[in-house]
């Protein structure tokens, strides 16, 4: 039994299916909107963060460690051990060496018997140090290393207040014998981290001690951190919640700095648009199923009408006509038909306008072969700029993008004079920028000329060609436009420096723009050549004049109409 295919029945399918398509399309657009803004707002603002707080505590903690190193050799230092003097100099150069830093620091400076010589701590705070069995396990520690740097957590407890998570010392030495040490406390880094781009931060050493936490609740019993350094999880559970994490490391691997960012209004906004996308596309399926049967019902009496007509035509009934009222648009149909079936005698009777019809679809053929040869130049040219530099990349999309428009709003017809030059010179833009210094162009046309007509992308091929050819062999080549009335008609001549054309190798071009029933393999200037043969007649088209080693000029000739206002 043969399957029914009906109209009606293939309008419902069509709006159903598509209907079906809008809907996943937005959710598609959704989801990568969302995906999109997550990428910016959440993934590339915290990596952002990550990595400038990576670097402010990379760049402190080297530069204490810079100055330990140059301040343990200082005489000004040295000389308060050696000689027992200097010691407000000493005193001065390191606040001086506190003072120049971002992240500011408590100093002590302490001889071999643990006593301190000089430091910015309160007097609390020396009492601390000085009974301190920490601060004696890490004078160990300094002598057996050398006259190394040492950087670690700090494990004193001063004044509630007042925290130095983070140390770093390093003995100061004569020859083989210990004479005192230098230590840097490093004050608390919350002073100087703020949570505007992160939710939580974590700043530990490699055994997971936090040095700095934006949140208690991330700091275990033994004042490790929760949440493990690892650089291949990008997506972690806290407290029931997602958090996008940045992992990164410095001081030599020392430091550990995570940054938490988190996820839950991305994932409930996710939800809610799912479900009020989902609802949308069910109550857009319903009114489609409920409103295209009453549209298909008054619609259907149209095409009836319509092929009732047909049929009285059929049986050679010319006179009748269509006059069923309907909506504007088969209102319109009906019109145009009565009117096209009056016609029909006189219009057999005109054969020249189908030879008129056939000439303009073989120009409009021609001037469609134009754009896939320059589309293929320019994205070639914009593939490099894209790897090297984007700014410029972004300008050839710009011109690129008013060229593409032009050839799209303008259609196929003739076009001003001036608004072809202004999209040529887009054109000559790409192509200075593709060439830079080997690459220049000059323009001179007569300014009664800009409102005359020409064919639309007229001078492209002749101006690519010798682009083309003309830098084969041209260090620098020099294009010269000129556009000029000669009599009864119009001079469009585009010269070059390059290196021109033999003889031989000109005679062949001659003859093969001049042979109407020519295939060549490049089309460009046959192309041209052709349609202004067609539009103005055998006496118009290319002429070609060349000389080795001394360039090339091609001269376009048409008739002078006038202006398009004028037409």
């Amino acid at each position: 039994m043969q399957k029914s295919n009906k109209f009606k029945d293939y309008i419902r399918k069509t709006f159903v299916r598509s209907g079906a398509v809008l809907v996943l399309l937005i959710f598609a657009l959704f989801i990568l909107s969302l995906l999109l803004t997550c990428r910016e707002t959440i993934v590339q603002t915290n990596r952002s963060y990550n990595a400038g707080l990576s670097q402010l505590i990379e760049t402190e903690v080297q530069q204490y460690a810079e100055g330990l190193d140059r301040l343990t050799e200082d005489k000004t230092i040295r000389s308060v051990f050696e000689n027992k003097n200097g010691f407000i100099e000493a005193n001065q150069l390191l606040y001086r060496c506190v003072k120049e830093r971002k992240i500011k620091a408590n100093f002590v400076l302490l001889d071999h018997k643990q006593h301190i010589v000089s430091t910015n701590f309160y007097q609390s705070d020396q009492k601390i140090l000085s009974n301190s069995y920490v601060l004696k396990d890490l004078l160990l520690k300094l002598q057996e290393q050398g006259n190394e740097v040492y950087g670690g957590i700090n494990k004193i407890s001063f004044e509630q207040f007042r925290k130095s998570p983070y140390l770093l010392a390093k003995p100061i030495t004569s020859g083989n014998e210990v004479r005192g040490y230098l230590l840097f406390f490093l004050t608390d880094l919350g002073a100087y981290i703020h949570t505007r781009d992160a939710d939580m931060i974590v700043v530990a050493d490699r055994f997971d001690n936090i040095i700095y936490t934006s949140h208690d609740s991330l700091r275990n019993g033994m004042g490790k951190s929760t949440i493990p350094y690892r650089t291949d999880q990008k997506i972690i559970a806290i407290h029931d919640s997602y958090y996008y994490m940045t992992a990164n490391e410095t001081g030599n691997g020392n430091i550990h700095i995570l940054t938490m960012t988190s996820m839950n209004n991305f994932t409930q906004f996710l939800v809610i648009g799912i479900v009020i996308l989902l609802g949308s596309g069910l109550i857009l399926l319903a009114l489609i199923h409920l409103v295209v049967p009453k549209l298909m019902k008054r619609n259907l009496q149209s095409f009836d009408s319509f092929i009732s007509a047909v049929d009285q035509y059929k049986q050679g009934n010319m006179d009748y006509r269509l006059e069923a009222r309907t909506f504007d648009e088969f209102q319109t149909i009906y019109d145009e038909f009565n009117n096209m079936m009056s016609k029909i005698q006189l219009l057999m009777k005109h054969n020249d306008e189908i030879a008129e019809r056939k000439r303009k679809m073989e120009i409009k053929h021609l001037e469609n072969q134009f754009n896939p040869h320059f589309v293929f130049n320019v994205l070639e040219m914009l593939r490099y700029e894209m790897l090297f530099d984007a700014r410029n990349a972004s300008n050839i999309v710009v011109m690129f993008a008013n060229l593409m428009r032009y050839y799209i709003h303008y259609g196929n017809g003739d076009v001003a004079l001036h608004t072809d030059i202004g999209y040529m010179e887009d054109y000559l833009r790409l192509q200075k920028m593709r060439f830079n210094t080997r690459l220049d162009y000059e323009m001179d046309i007569d300014p009664a000329l800009l409102d005359y007509k020409i064919p639309k992308l007229l001078l492209q091929p002749i101006i690519e060609n010798s682009i083309k050819h003309g830098l084969e062999h041209t260090k620098h080549l020099l294009i010269r436009i000129t556009i000029r009335q000669a009599g009864d008609d119009i001079e469009i001549a585009v010269e070059d420096n390059g290196q021109g054309m033999e003889e031989e190798r000109l005679d062949y071009i001659r003859k093969l723009l001049d042979d109407k029933d020519a295939m060549p393999e490049h089309v460009g200037l046959y192309n041209s050549h052709r349609v202004m043969q067609l539009l103005y007649g055998p006496a118009y088209g290319l002429s070609i004049q060349s000389r080795h080693g001394a360039g090339t000029t091609v001269i376009a000739r048409i008739p002078y109409i006038g202006d398009v206002n004028n037409v």
